[in-house]
């Protein structure tokens, strides 16, 4: 999973795969969710939180997973 964005680049989940577990412990891959990835990525930053929602009826969960934003014209990376 790509984990380093430039600042004000836009986010392609499109190989994200979100989970739905339920009470029963039944699990369901689910669409329909929404991030708040470009807010993320307006300013440079490292372990910026990006925020994943899913609302199912009454239900609605969350879930995060952190990014670094990096400045495209600085030609310094981190490398993990």
């Amino acid at each position: 999973t790509r984990t380093v964005y430039s600042v004000g680049e836009s986010f392609d989940g499109s190989d994200m795969v979100v989970t739905a577990t339920y009470e029963d412990g039944e699990t369901r891959e689910v669409t329909g969710w929404t991030t708040n990835f470009s807010d993320v990525t307006s300013e440079k930053g490292v372990n910026k939180k990006v925020t994943v929602s899913y609302t199912e009826g009454d239900n609605a969960e969350t879930a995060t997973f952190t990014v670094d934003v990096v400045d495209p014209s600085n030609k310094t990376y981190k490398l993990y």
